[in-house]
């Protein structure tokens, strides 16, 4: 089983790739205790997901190329929609949303 130190590193290294495969800049942001991967539209909505070492290594086995399977997946449906540790749809701006949206239909394309 893997160590939450390599969890961890191996959930910001996936989230790195896929960043670069849609084409945009993730950030390593922490609030408070806790750290999120975080998406910053232009004027300034974000799209975040708690890394949570503990919730991603419970879904994990021995098996590398399975384990990276799941933590795509779950990066890629936690920023598809706005999670509660993202901005409230309501308080995005019209351009954020814009944002957001052709970002999802990236996310979707994404091959895990």
């Amino acid at each position: 089983m893997w160590s939450d130190y390599r969890i961890k590193e191996n959930i910001i290294n996936d989230f790195a790739v896929i960043c670069k495969i849609i084409g945009e800049q993730g950030l390593l942001e922490r609030r408070g205790d806790r750290e999120y991967l975080t998406i910053q539209a232009p004027n300034g909505g974000k799209r975040s997901m708690e890394l949570d070492v503990i919730l991603i290594g419970s879904m994990l086995t021995d098996d590398t190329s399975y384990n990276h399977f799941v933590i795509k997946r779950q990066i890629i449906g936690d920023l598809g929609y706005a999670s509660l540790d993202s901005t409230p749809f309501l308080e995005l701006t019209d351009n954020d949303r814009e944002y957001f949206s052709r970002m999802e239909r990236k996310l979707i394309q994404v091959r895990i």
